[in-house]
């Protein structure tokens, strides 16, 4: 039996799960409703029938003004598409080409990337940044470690700053 459909539909899942907490956290939490969201259940379903619905559904019952959303195959987008409002108070529709402020959300997807890299043995968390183009003012050496860990000012790994 061939799992690649279903395989797809789950990812998915995981995927607008990671891009609807991304975008409540690009909101800074600010929502119209006091409570707060509404919860939503993701159902697994076959193929892509409903997807679209389902994105959607799930945007209005966030309270997301808007969001964009995308399916990628290899290197070659197969699906995308824009939902809700890309401006409110002009009334302008998402596209699926829009970009969103995201703020500090992006920090543990560069975080995931550089681990994998770490993984695959294409740099280490011990390497300057200086190797990567990257100079900064310090009272040492700044390593991929600093910068992950928020170690970076002053002496590099003496102190943590909190990151904004």
């Amino acid at each position: 039996m061939d799992t690649r459909p279903i395989q797809l539909v789950l990812a998915t899942a995981v995927v607008v799960r990671v891009i609807v907490v991304g975008l409540l956290f690009a909101c800074g939490g600010r929502i119209s409703d006091p409570t707060g969201p509404t919860p939503v259940q993701v159902v697994p379903m076959q193929g892509l029938t409903g997807f679209e619905a389902q994105l959607d559904s799930i945007r209005v019952a966030l309270r997301i003004p808007g969001m964009a959303a995308a399916i990628v195959k290899g290197h070659e987008i197969v699906w995308s598409m824009g939902f809700g409002n890309a401006n409110v108070e002009e009334d302008r529709l998402a596209a699926d080409t829009t970009s969103f402020h995201l703020a500090s959300v992006t920090k543990p997807f560069g975080a995931v990337i550089v681990m994998q890299l770490v993984e695959e043995g294409a740099l280490s968390l011990d390497d300057p940044v200086s190797m990567y183009g990257v100079d900064l003012d310090a009272d040492g050496v700044v390593c991929v470690r600093h910068l992950l860990t928020h170690t970076s000012e002053g002496v590099p790994g003496s102190r943590q700053v909190h990151a904004h």
